[in-house]
């Protein structure tokens, strides 16, 4: 089952926004990352009732950059931080139904 999530970024200029799509696959937890215009995919993320995290690479304003994401389940959101380098990022994120195109 898929898991949708619109998020919010906040970051020292401003609010950014992204997408979080979660596939639950084999007990790992896959999916795809969005950050403004940098999309990433992972793999083989855990997970448990009450968080998640995964790690994975990606292309941001020419950077080819590692990143970590530890965060946790809430009722009707998600809420944790992103690592990448020595800079850490809080986010929420909101349960969004995407129209996917056929």
């Amino acid at each position: 089952m898929d898991k949708d999530y619109d998020l919010v970024f906040e970051t020292p200029r401003g609010k950014r926004s992204g997408y979080l799509i979660f596939m639950i696959e084999k007990q790992a937890l896959n999916g795809v990352l969005n950050i403004g215009s940098a999309n990433a995919s992972f793999f083989g993320g855990t997970f448990d009732e009450r968080q998640f995290s995964f790690k994975g690479s990606i292309y941001f304003h020419y950077l080819h950059l590692n990143y970590q994401v530890k965060g946790q389940w809430l009722s009707d959101m998600i809420q944790g931080n992103l690592y990448i380098r020595h800079m850490k990022f809080n986010f929420k994120g909101y349960p969004h139904i995407r129209k996917h195109q056929p």
